[in-house]
C-alpha cells in the first residue's frame, strides 16, 4: 500500500532563500533583548586526594573568589570531591584547606600567575 504518490520536493530558489533569511533576520531584530540563547553547561569534577585534612573547599573566578568556597565531600576512599556546573570558558581556581590554606590543584599542571604573585590552577571547559 502506497501512502504517498508522486511526492516531489522542489529545490529552493535563490529568491525563496533570500525571502526566508530576510524574514528571519527581521524577526531576530524585533526580538532584541528577548532572545534566550541556551548555553550548554557541563558538570565538572574537582578532586583532592589528601586524607590528612579536615575540610576542603573550592573557590575561583566562578564563585567571585568567595573565601568560604564550595565545600567538597570526602568519599569512602578519603578523596575530597565535588561536581559543579560550568558554562564553556576558562576558569581559575584554588582549593581551601582547613578553612585557611589556599593551594593549587596538585593534579593539574595548568596554572597562571595571579595579581598577588602566586599561582591559580586553570580549568578550560569546552
Amino acid at each position: 500500500m502506497t501512502l504517498i504518490k508522486n511526492f516531489q520536493v522542489s529545490r529552493p530558489t535563490v529568491k525563496s532563500i533570500k525571502t526566508f533569511l530576510s524574514n528571519f533576520l527581521a524577526h531576530v531584530r524585533s526580538q532584541q533583548g528577548n532572545l534566550c540563547l541556551r548555553t550548554l553547561t557541563k558538570k565538572i569534577l574537582f578532586e583532592l586526594n589528601d586524607k590528612n585534612v579536615n575540610t576542603v573547599s573550592l573557590t575561583g573566578n566562578f564563585t567571585d573568589w568567595d573565601t568560604k568556597g564550595i565545600p567538597l565531600k570526602k568519599n569512602w576512599r578519603g578523596i575530597w570531591r565535588i561536581q559543579i556546573k560550568l558554562n564553556p570558558g576558562k576558569y581559575e581556581y584554588k582549593f581551601i584547606i582547613n578553612k585557611n590554606d589556599w593551594i593549587t590543584d596538585p593534579t593539574n599542571p595548568e596554572t597562571v600567575i595571579n595579581s598577588f604573585g602566586t599561582r591559580n590552577s586553570i580549568r578550560i571547559v569546552t
